[in-house]
Parts: C-alpha cells; sequence; structure tokens
C-alpha cells in the first residue's frame, strides 16, 4: 500500500510541475553565453517560458499508462493499466490488457476482450462512446471471465492514421475461478486513440 501511495504522490507532483524550471532570454546576435541556472544571456529583454501546460503533461501520462484502483477481498489496491484495442466499425473491437496491481501476490494481470462500442453524437465536436465487453482474465495463477463497461468522448483529432482521442472511464467486475480465490472489482482512467474505420 505504501508503494501505491508512492507511485500516485509521484504521478500527481509531475502533473502539478510540468512547467519550465528556467527562462529563455532570445537576443539577435551570435554571441550568447549560457549561465548556470540555464539562461540564454544577451541584449534583448524578451523572454519565453518552455514547457507544457499541466494538463497536456497528464494527458500525455494518461495516454501511456491509466490509473486504476482494485477493489478485491475487501482491500484496496493501486495499479497502472494500458489497454491496446483494433476493431472494425460497427462489429466492436477486441482489446488486450497489462495491469500492474501494486501488491505481493497477483501483481501481473492480462486480460483479453471483445468490446462492442455504441456512439452518440452531439452538436458539439466531440461524441459520446459507450462501450460494453466481456472477456477472459489470468495473473499466471487463477484466471476467471468479466464483464465491463466504459463511458467516454471522442475527440477527432486526425493524428497519422488515428481518427481521433478518447478519454474514458471504465468499470469491470472479474469473477476469479476456484475456491478461496475472491472477485475483483476495478475502476480505471484512461485516454486511447480512435483506430477504427
Amino acid at each position: 500500500m505504501k508503494r501505491s501511495v508512492l507511485v500516485f504522490a509521484v504521478l500527481l507532483i509531475l502533473s502539478g510541475q510540468a512547467g519550465a524550471q528556467f527562462k529563455l532570454k532570445l537576443n539577435d546576435s551570435n554571441s550568447r553565453l549560457k549561465d548556470s541556472v540555464g539562461t540564454v544571456s544577451g541584449s534583448s529583454n524578451i523572454s519565453k517560458t518552455a514547457g507544457l501546460p499541466s494538463y497536456i503533461v497528464a494527458g500525455i501520462i494518461f495516454f501511456f499508462i491509466n490509473p486504476e484502483l482494485v477493489f478485491e477481498n475487501k482491500k484496496v489496491y493501486f495499479g497502472l493499466t494500458k489497454e491496446v484495442s483494433a476493431g472494425l466499425y460497427p462489429f466492436g473491437r477486441f482489446a488486450f490488457e497489462y495491469t500492474h496491481v501494486f501488491r505481493n501476490f497477483g501483481s501481473n494481470q492480462f486480460r483479453f476482450s471483445y468490446n462492442y462500442d455504441f456512439f452518440i453524437e452531439t452538436d458539439k465536436f466531440f461524441a459520446y462512446m459507450l462501450s460494453a465487453g466481456v472477456g477472459y482474465f489470468t495473473d499466471n495463477q487463477n484466471n476467471g471471465f468479466f464483464p465491463q463497461a466504459s463511458v467516454g468522448m471522442v475527440i477527432p483529432v486526425p493524428i497519422g492514421i488515428a481518427t481521433g482521442v478518447y478519454p474514458y472511464f471504465k468499470a469491470r467486475h472479474t469473477f476469479v475461478k476456484g475456491q478461496g480465490n475472491s472477485n475483483i472489482t476495478d475502476f480505471s482512467f484512461g485516454i486511447g486513440l480512435m483506430l477504427y474505420y
């Protein structure tokens, strides 16, 4: 549990302190000197702060890793998860997800699922996406099956082969096979790329 709190605190600090730690002073001349605090000296008084806003940094972090709360056997654990999925609209999509739960047992979890997506168009620049799915779970010792549901919004942003990004919230309940094993309920938040065609 201490590791979970530590990882959460580090992610919170990183998203809040994403601004630049130094300022650049730009000038027109060719002679520029760099001092010990990372400023470039010159005759101009123009300054510009380098770096990205904290909400963009948080978005980038949530794109690559997603925080997850895991409820199992009346205990709460913190985890990091990432799902990769591909599909053909309107037939649904198949997904693979890896989760690392910060605890001493069953910390590596793998899930394979089929999800069907429902889009609700709006008169805004985005659409809502509701997903329902079922899948298979394993942690290399136990296995089971789960239903899951998620809600999010699709923002059309053509990035390479992607047609948009979608922030989402997902809830899932895993029925773990075997006597003495407890079921798992988890909630996660993340951002993904939409590759539907």
